[in-house]
Order: C-alpha cells, then sequence, then structure tokens
C-alpha cells in the first residue's frame, strides 16, 4: 500500500510540475506524436491526451505525415527519422498503414520510433469507444517499450502482450502499479 502511495504522489508531482519527462542526463526530453496516413483527427486527438493523463508527459504534437504505402513498418519508420531531436524522448506515430501491414503495434527502441496501427485495429463493427480504447492501449505500451520496459504478465496492464482482438480489448488502458513505478523510475 505504502508503495502506491509513493507511485501515486510522485505522478501528482509530476502534473503539478509540469509534466516533463527527464532523461538520464537530468534533461526534459519530449514524446512527439505525429499522425501518418490521415488518421481521424479526432481519434488522434483522444490518444494524445490519453497519453499525457497516463504517462504524466504532454506530447509535442508535429505535423501530419502521408503514410509512404510500404508493407512494412520498418520503411515508414525510416520515413519519420527526421523528427528525432536531441531533447525527443521518442516518436510516436499513429498511422493508417497500408491494409497488408498486419502488426497492430511496433516499437523501435534503438530507433525511438513507435507505431500503432489504426488500420488493423478498427473493430468489425463501427464502435468509436472500442476503436479509441484499442489505440489508446497500444499507445501507451508503444512509448512505454521504448524506454526498455518489457512486457508485463498482468492482463490488467497497457505492457501485457495479447495474441487476438479479444486479449486487446481485456488488456488495461494504463500501466499496472509495478511498470508504473519503473517508468517513473526512468523519467521523474
Amino acid at each position: 500500500m505504502i508503495r502506491y502511495r509513493k507511485c501515486f504522489l510522485a505522478a501528482v508531482a509530476a502534473i503539478l510540475a509540469g509534466c516533463t519527462l527527464a532523461g538520464a542526463d537530468g534533461r526534459e526530453r519530449q514524446i512527439v506524436m505525429v499522425n501518418v496516413g490521415g488518421v481521424d483527427a479526432k481519434l488522434f486527438a483522444r490518444v494524445a491526451g490519453h497519453i499525457e493523463q497516463s504517462l504524466y508527459s504532454k506530447p509535442v504534437i508535429a505535423p501530419p505525415r502521408d503514410a509512404v504505402g510500404s508493407k512494412t513498418l520498418d520503411v515508414e519508420m525510416e520515413a519519420l527519422k527526421d523528427l528525432l531531436k536531441e531533447d525527443t524522448h521518442c516518436i510516436l506515430a499513429i498511422i493508417l498503414a497500408n491494409e497488408e501491414v498486419k502488426p497492430y503495434m511496433r516499437s523501435f527502441p534503438k530507433d525511438r520510433i513507435g507505431f500503432v496501427n489504426a488500420t488493423a485495429m478498427k473493430p468489425a463493427e463501427d464502435d468509436f469507444e472500442k476503436y479509441g480504447r484499442r489505440v489508446e492501449k497500444d499507445a501507451v505500451a508503444a512509448v512505454v517499450l521504448i524506454s526498455g520496459i518489457d512486457e508485463c504478465p498482468m492482463p490488467r496492464c497497457a505492457l501485457w502482450h495479447y495474441r487476438d482482438d479479444g486479449g486487446l480489448d481485456r488488456k488495461g488502458r494504463n500501466l499496472c502499479p509495478p511498470d508504473l513505478k519503473k517508468w517513473w523510475k526512468l523519467h521523474a
């Protein structure tokens, strides 16, 4: 109970301090979000708000980009490298990828770029709430995995590894308390 209280107090302190991330050198780092391929503006704004609430860091929004249209996210990743700056923690791209791109989410920790494939995550039924929650969950996971925190065995954690749409819908939208504590150790 005490360690959860400390984690909660650290989160409140971060909110009051202005929602910034600190790198290993103590300098402020930014999460840069980019809309690639024409993701719905309402969905993109929702995900940006969720990143701010969950990771206590207001993302910087880069100008939208067209998707390269490749069959893999590796090529899409190369097209975003120009957004990386010295003060960038990571680039988070919410992408309407080519229909042939299958991964829902992919992180490239070495390159500090993560993707959430909004095309693949769209539910069969037209349910914006379900769609938004799916994208939010993997957006949090993409950013945190770039930080070097591993997947989590707890199904209610955003870092839980799922195998199908049912698993994605069951997993949590936020980090579990132990993973949130790891996040704060790295960035607070």
